[in-house]
């Protein structure tokens, strides 16, 4: 679970949620990180979640909105290695989470040792 708790946030820090949540003991609104995904508002209002309550790993509306930065940020990448993308869009077609997950975790930690 620490794992996933870790990838979660490397995901949320590749978001710009990180702006939101500074260290494990911040609270942010839920309202706050649907609209930096691009997600309608949650149906409860000022809810407060804790870093450990990211959703990355088990809703496709929270992941589906990074696949698409990935995919973006891999346009940007011109001319550097980006097969690493094609990972991701394997596992999507498999319509495999877990997979795509972890695919884009990868994209990610490549993400950033390359820019």
């Amino acid at each position: 679970m620490k794992k996933i708790e870790e990838n979660n946030k490397l995901i949320a820090e590749f978001m710009g949620i990180h702006e939101i949540m500074l260290d494990e003991y911040s609270n942010y609104e839920i309202d706050d990180i649907y609209q930096i995904l691009g997600m309608k508002p949650h149906m409860y209002k000022n809810m407060v979640i804790h870093e450990s309550d990211l959703q990355f790993h088990t809703s496709w509306d929270w992941l589906m909105p990074v696949v698409s930065k990935c995919y973006d940020n891999s346009e940007e990448a011109d001319g550097k290695d980006t097969n690493v993308v094609g990972d991701i869009s394997h596992h999507l077609l498999d319509v495999d989470m877990e997979q795509t997950y972890k695919a884009v975790v990868e994209f990610i930690k490549w993400y950033n040792e390359n820019n």
